[in-house]
């Protein structure tokens, strides 16, 4: 019995030994801070027309990329076409200059009931992630209608 006494009283030292050491050394905020984490910055929305997405890539494309890659944007523009890629994913292929080159908008799933009712020719505006440019032809990803 002496014995569990012995090394019992030995580990509550031992504690008591830590406990004030961490008081000690571990940091504490300033007053009035927290411990909080800081709010993630959220990109500001860039609005912007396909033609004129489609002109700032074509003019230059890494000044373009450093003004909507990974950035959310809303667009404007008239749908030419609306099609499924490959992978049976929506594509609303959007009006420029170059009708050979459109800006390809690639619709999230969820807007399967308001793509059908699209038509050729109608205006509409999307708020996307700007996914830079692929094979001549800006692309926006993750794009919902904004109604």
């Amino acid at each position: 019995m002496s014995k569990i006494i012995k090394y019992g009283g030995g580990f509550i030292v031992i504690v008591v030994v830590l406990s004030i050491l961490s008081l000690l050394f571990v940091p504490r905020p300033e007053k009035g801070a927290s411990y909080r984490q800081p709010t993630p910055q959220v990109a500001p929305l860039v609005r912007v027309s396909v033609s004129d997405l489609w002109n700032s890539y074509h003019a230059n494309e890494v000044a373009a990329d450093e003004k909507f890659k990974g950035k959310p944007i809303l667009a404007t523009g008239t749908v030419q076409s609306i099609d499924k890629d490959l992978k049976n994913d929506i594509v609303v292929r959007l009006q420029t200059s170059n009708k050979y080159m459109p800006v390809d908008a690639d619709i999230d799933k969820t807007e399967l009931s308001i793509a059908a009712q699209l038509s050729i020719g109608e205006q509409i505006s999307v708020r996307c992630i700007g996914g830079g440019m692929v094979i001549g032809r800006p692309r926006l990803k993750s794009c919902k209608f904004d109604l």
